[in-house]
Order: C-alpha cells, then structure tokens, then sequence
C-alpha cells in the first residue's frame, strides 16, 4: 500500500469486511508503518459497532498480485489515530474495493482469491 501525501509505503493484512463501506487503516498497523498521525487531514465520523469514531480521509493506492500481473487501485483510505476504541482492531478491507474485484472463495481448499475483472 502507498500513501502518497504522507511518504508512506508497506504491507498490510487486511481482513476482508464485506460489511464496511470503506477500507479502513487501524493504529496498529499505522504505528507499524509509521504514519504520523499528527499530520492527517480530512477528519470524517464513522459509525461502527463500537460506536463513532473520527477518522481521516486519505489517498492511497493498494496494489494486488494478480496470477503475476500487479493490480493498482487509487482510494480513500480511512486512516483511525491512536485510541482506545481502535487500537487492537485489524485494518479492513471494504466494499470500496471489494466491489472493484472478484473474489473466489473455496471453502474446501481454504483459499479466497481477489482477482481483477
């Protein structure tokens, strides 16, 4: 994942939330990949099972390897700072891309596969 604007490049696990609406950026891999969440701009309110927390809207790009054929989409990522409410959640990976790929679950072999269409 590339974040542009904050110089940030890295990997990131996503868990695949075909519920959220968008992709979400977790303190815990933020802390990971050195975001400086001092400089994040955009502050938007989400509303989840929590209850509401405030995040910030930031493009990104998020690259797939697809059968060797590298795949990149440009996004708004939400990006959570540091607190209670969020910090051990997993970052998670939405319907704003879900909705752009296919995914191929195999329940008998465990594999799920998201791939271009």
């Amino acid at each position: 994942m590339l974040l542009p604007r904050l110089g940030i490049v890295g990997s990131v696990n996503f868990l695949i939330d075909t519920g959220a609406f968008s992709t979400a950026l977790h303190p815990s891999d933020g802390v990971r990949l050195g975001c400086p969440f001092d400089d994040l701009l955009l502050p938007m309110a989400f509303e989840g099972v929590g209850g509401t927390h405030t995040y910030y809207r930031e493009t990104a790009v998020i690259e797939f390897d697809d059968s060797g054929t590298e795949i990149g989409l440009r996004f708004e990522l939400a990006v959570a700072k540091p607190h209670p409410l969020v910090d051990n959640l997993d970052s998670l990976l939405g319907r704003d891309i879900l909705n752009r790929l296919r995914m191929e679950y195999d329940f008998p072999q465990d594999r799920l596969e998201l791939v271009s269409s």
